[in-house]
C-alpha cells in the first residue's frame, strides 16, 4: 500500500472547495447587484436634489434681478444690502452680491466659497426698464450650497451599509445551508477517491442507487477503483518507456550536438587550408601589381599580373562559396531573427557593389515607385548575403549601360517582397528549370562574365533558413526580376534591432612605436609580409617571431606599436599569446590584430570578443592592412 503523498495533500488543502466557490459565487452576485442598485439609487437621488438646488438660486436670481433693478437705478445702497441679508435667512443660500456692468462691487453679503460642499451659483443681468428702453444697471449673482445634499447623501449611504450587513448575514446562511446540501455527498465521495490515491481498495461507495449526477460521479468512482490496479500497472509501463524515450534523446541530441561540432570543424579546418596557400599566392600577385608602374615598358606584365589578381580573386569568391553553400546544407550555418530594417539592408547592399557596377557600367539604384520602408523577421547578415548575390547577378548579367533596381513592397498576403530587376537578355524558358541548382550558370560557362553558380544556390538556401521565399521572373530580350518574400513586422510590435558592435580599431597610442610584430610560423607568408614592409616608403619597422612563445617574449621586450598575430601557431595559440599579453601592462594596451585563414563567422566573431583589436583573414588585402596599420601609427609618412 502506498503512503500519502503529503505534497498532494498540502495542494488539496490549499484550494477552495466546491461549497466554498459557490458561496463566492453566489455571494458576490448577491452583494454587487444590491450594491449596484443602491449605488445607481443614491445618484439618481443626488442627482435631482442638485437639480433642485440649481432651478432655486436661478430662480431666486431672477427675481432678485428684477427686484433691484429700481433700487439700482436709484442708487439706494441701503436697501440693496437689506435685500441681500434677506436672502441668507435660507439655511441653502451661501452668499450674494450686486456689481456694476463693469464688475466694481455693490454690495456683498455672506460667501462664495465652501471648503467641504460643492458651491452652486446663478448670475443674471439687471435691467431697468423705462418706458421702451432698457438698460443694463449691473450683474446680481447668488451662490447656494450643497451642504443639506451632502448629508442626505452621507445619512443614505450610512442606511445601505446597514441593510447590506444585514442581507450579507441572511444570504450567507441561507446559501451556506442550501450548497451544504448539495455539496456533502461530492465531499464524499472526494475523500473516497483519496482512499484510492492512497492505496485504499476495500471501501463501499455509496449513492450508487442515485439517478443524477451524484450518482454517476458515484458510479465513476466505482469504476475507478475496480480499474485502479490496472491503471497502477499502465503508470508503472508509462513511466519505464518514458525514461528510455528520454534516454534515447538525450543520446541522440549528444550525437547530433557531436556531429554538429565536428562539421563545425571541418568547416573551419577547410577554410583554413585552402585560404593558406592562396594567400602567398594573392600576396605576391598584389606586390606585383604595386610594383607595375616601373614597369611601363612591358604590357604583358601589367597584363598577366592583373590576370593572376583576377583569377586569384575568382577562386577566392568560389572557395568562400563552397564553404557557405557546405556549412548551410551541413545545418552549421547559425540564423538569428530579429527585427531587421529594410531600408538599412537595402542601403548596406547597394554600397557592398558599386565597385562591381562600375566594373561593368551598370547603375544601381532604387526603383521609381515609393519604396516600402518597415521591419521583417530576418537576420539581417544572412539577409544582407542573400540579396547581395541576386545585385551582383543583376550587374553581371546585364547589359554595359544598364540598370539594376532595388525595390520593395507589401504584397497582398501582407509580406514584403524585396525585387532585384536588371535590364539583361533575360532568361530562355528552356532554361530556367536549371536555375537554383549548384554551378548551373545557364551558358555564361564560356563567357567572360565572371561567376560560380553557386550564388543564387546559397540565397535561396539562406532565405529558406529564414524562413521565406524566393522567385522570378524574366522576359527574353527585356531582363529579370528576382524576388525574396519575408513575413513584416508591425511597427508598435517591433523591437530595436541588435546590429552587431562594430570591432573595435586600433587606436593609436601616445608616443607610438613605430616598430611592427609579425608573429607567423609559415615562411612564405613571412617573405611577403618582409617584401610589403620593404616597399613602404617611411614605412615602420617589421620584426618577427615563428611562435606564440616568442611572440609573447618579443613584445614584452621591445614594445612595438602594433602586433599582427597569426591564429594557428606551433605551441601556443596566436588566441593564447594575446591573453597573455592582456595581462602583461606594459603590453596590455598594445593594439593586437588576428590575421588568419579561418573565414568563419563564429571564429572571427569569437576572437575579436576575446580581445583582437581586429581580425583580417587571408589572402590578406593589402589595403586592409594598410588601413590597419595607419590606424595603429598614426600614418605610414
Amino acid at each position: 500500500m502506498q503512503s500519502p503523498n503529503p505534497s498532494l495533500t498540502t495542494a488539496r488543502r490549499s484550494r477552495l472547495s466546491v461549497t466554498a466557490r459557490l458561496l463566492i459565487v453566489t455571494f458576490s452576485i448577491v452583494l454587487g447587484g444590491f450594491i449596484l442598485e443602491s449605488a445607481l439609487h443614491i445618484r439618481a437621488d443626488y442627482a435631482l436634489r442638485i437639480d433642485t438646488i440649481k432651478t432655486r438660486a436661478s430662480l431666486l436670481a431672477n427675481l432678485q434681478a428684477t427686484a433691484l433693478a429700481g433700487p439700482l437705478w436709484n442708487f439706494e445702497r441701503d436697501t440693496i444690502e437689506m435685500s441681500l441679508s434677506s436672502l441668507l435667512r435660507g439655511a441653502d443660500v451661501l452668499g450674494a452680491r450686486v456689481t456694476y456692468p463693469n464688475g466694481d462691487m455693490i454690495a456683498s453679503v455672506g460667501s462664495f466659497f465652501d471648503a467641504d460642499n460643492e458651491v452652486i451659483t446663478a448670475r443674471r443681468e439687471i435691467v431697468w426698464v423705462n418706458g421702451a428702453t432698457l438698460r443694463q444697471v449691473g450683474y446680481f449673482e447668488i451662490a447656494m450650497t450643497t451642504a443639506e445634499v451632502s448629508d442626505s447623501l452621507n445619512k443614505a449611504i450610512m442606511t445601505t451599509v446597514a441593510i447590506l450587513v444585514l442581507l450579507i448575514g441572511v444570504v450567507m446562511v441561507a446559501v451556506f445551508v442550501a450548497v451544504r446540501r448539495i455539496t456533502q455527498p461530492l465531499d464524499i465521495l472526494n475523500r473516497q477517491m483519496r482512499r484510492l490515491a492512497e492505496g485504499f481498495r476495500d471501501f463501499d461507495i455509496p449513492y450508487l442507487d442515485r439517478d443524477d449526477e451524484i450518482g454517476r460521479v458515484a458510479a465513476a468512482v466505482k469504476l475507478f477503483r475496480d480499474n485502479a490496479d490496472e491503471l497502477e500497472k499502465l503508470r508503472s509501463s508509462l513511466e519505464i518507456q518514458v525514461r528510455e524515450q528520454t534516454k534515447d534523446l538525450r543520446q541522440a541530441k549528444e550525437d547530433a550536438e557531436i556531429a554538429n561540432q565536428a562539421k563545425s570543424e571541418f568547416m573551419s579546418s577547410m577554410s583554413h587550408e585552402l585560404r593558406t596557400p592562396l594567400n602567398a599566392i594573392m600576396g605576391f600577385a598584389q606586390l606585383l601589381d604595386l610594383d607595375a608602374p616601373k614597369h611601363k615598358d612591358n604590357p604583358r606584365y601589367a597584363a598577366s599580373v592583373t590576370q593572376i589578381l583576377a583569377s586569384s580573386r575568382q577562386l577566392l569568391e568560389l572557395i568562400d562559396q563552397v564553404l557557405d553553400l557546405a556549412r548551410i546544407e551541413s545545418g552549421a550555418q547559425d540564423v538569428h531573427l530579429e527585427d531587421a530594417s529594410i531600408d538599412d539592408v537595402m542601403r548596406a547592399v547597394e554600397d557592398s557593389v558599386q565597385s562591381l557596377a562600375t566594373k561593368y557600367k551598370v547603375r544601381v539604384g532604387r526603383a521609381s515607385t515609393p519604396c516600402w520602408q518597415g521591419h521583417v523577421r530576418a537576420d539581417p547578415g544572412l539577409l544582407r548575403q542573400a540579396l547581395q548575390h541576386l545585385l551582383s547577378n543583376a550587374i553581371k548579367y546585364n547589359r554595359p549601360g544598364g540598370r539594376a533596381e532595388l525595390a520593395c513592397v507589401r504584397t497582398p498576403s501582407g509580406r514584403c517582397r524585396i525585387a532585384v530587376t536588371d535590364t539583361g537578355r533575360g532568361i530562355p524558358a528552356e532554361k530556367r528549370s536549371e536555375l537554383f541548382q549548384p554551378f548551373a550558370r545557364l551558358g555564361a560557362e564560356t563567357s567572360v562574365i565572371e561567376g560560380t553558380g553557386i550564388g543564387l544556390v546559397i540565397a535561396k538556401q539562406l532565405i529558406d533558413a529564414m524562413g521565406g521565399e524566393i522567385g522570378f521572373e524574366s522576359t527574353v530580350g527585356t531582363g529579370s526580376t528576382f524576388w525574396i518574400e519575408l513575413s513584416v513586422v508591425d511597427q508598435q510590435d517591433a523591437l530595436p534591432s541588435s546590429n552587431p558592435v562594430a570591432p573595435p580599431s586600433a587606436e593609436p597610442a601616445t608616443a607610438v612605436n613605430r616598430l611592427v610584430l609579425y608573429v607567423e610560423d609559415s615562411p612564405a607568408n613571412v617573405a611577403l609580409m618582409e617584401q610589403y614592409f620593404a616597399i613602404i616608403e617611411g614605412g615602420p619597422e617589421l620584426i618577427i617571431a615563428t611562435t606564440g612563445e616568442e611572440g609573447v617574449k618579443v613584445a614584452c621586450e621591445k614594445h612595438p606599436g602594433l602586433i599582427l598575430m597569426d591564429i594557428n601557431l606551433p605551441g601556443i595559440s596566436g588566441l593564447e599569446a594575446m591573453l597573455q599579453l592582456r595581462q602583461e601592462p606594459p603590453c596590455a594596451t598594445i593594439p593586437i590584430v588576428a590575421i588568419s585563414a579561418d573565414a568563419m563567422p563564429d571564429e572571427i566573431n569569437k576572437a575579436l570578443a576575446a580581445g583582437f583589436d581586429d581580425y583580417l583573414t587571408k589572402p590578406i588585402q593589402l589595403k586592409l592592412l594598410k588601413g590597419v596599420i595607419e590606424r595603429s601609427l598614426g600614418g605610414l609618412d
